[in-house]
């Protein structure tokens, strides 16, 4: 803000182009004010923000470049010696914004020929400049590798959830053949009575009779002597 009737400025540069707004005031409403634009003219200035860009075959490129000129510059790009027109293989845009504008190249389904030094040019009344940019090739990126899903044992509430128990093995046994399938058992017969001859055995106290009486058959075997 400055106070006064006149405003000097000296040494000028396009950092001091712009609207200016005069007001003037004695204390009694309302209060006047006239908007004044100063525009400073210069030659054009570019700056490329990457003079070099690698790109892989078959796919597309993109350069930038940023210019400054007033008045109103015109600007173009050129492959070697050979300028280069929008069409099917390049895109040229071109975005202004009061004494700036934004230059932009696709270059697209790169090949071997398109690798090269490119220029980009802004000229207007005062003056002409140039930026280069270098397109250079190389290797495609090697394929992403395949994500696993993992699923988590969690359940909705976010606790673990607890695995099933094991399923028990059980084992079929047919009926003839199963140990605990109830069988019906028989009362076996009355054993038989055999008698057994030996001769006869002197027994300390007393004599034997000299007969003996075995039950048979089956198990347990119970014998039963008489002596």
């Amino acid at each position: 803000m400055y106070d006064g009737e006149q405003l000097n400025l000296t040494r000028i540069t396009r950092n001091e182009m712009g609207a200016y707004l005069c007001i003037a005031t004695n204390g009694v409403p309302p209060t006047v004010s006239k908007r004044i634009t100063v525009d400073v003219e210069f030659s054009p200035m570019i700056f490329v923000p990457n003079q070099l860009v690698g790109a892989p075959i078959g796919t597309d490129a993109t350069i930038d470049c940023h210019t400054e000129a007033y008045p109103r510059a015109m600007s173009y790009w050129f492959l070697g010696e050979e300028m280069i027109l929008s069409n099917e293989k390049y895109t040229t845009t071109s975005m202004e914004n009061s004494y700036r504008a934004h230059m932009r190249l696709i270059v697209r389904n790169l090949t071997t020929s398109d690798f090269g030094s490119y220029r980009c040019i802004s000229k207007n009344s005062l003056g002409e400049t140039e930026g280069s940019i270098r397109l250079y090739p190389i290797p495609k990126p090697s394929a992403a590798p395949k994500a696993t899903e993992i699923k988590s044992s969690a359940n909705k509430e976010g606790r673990p959830s607890t695995p099933p128990p094991a399923k028990r093995l059980t084992t079929v046994w047919p009926s003839s053949y199963n140990p605990y399938y109830p069988k019906r058992t028989e009362r076996p017969p009355p054993p038989s009575e055999e008698r057994v001859e030996r001769p006869e055995q002197k027994l300390r106290g007393s004599q034997s009779t000299g007969e003996a009486c075995i039950l048979s058959p089956g198990p347990p075997l119970l014998s039963r002597f008489f002596l």
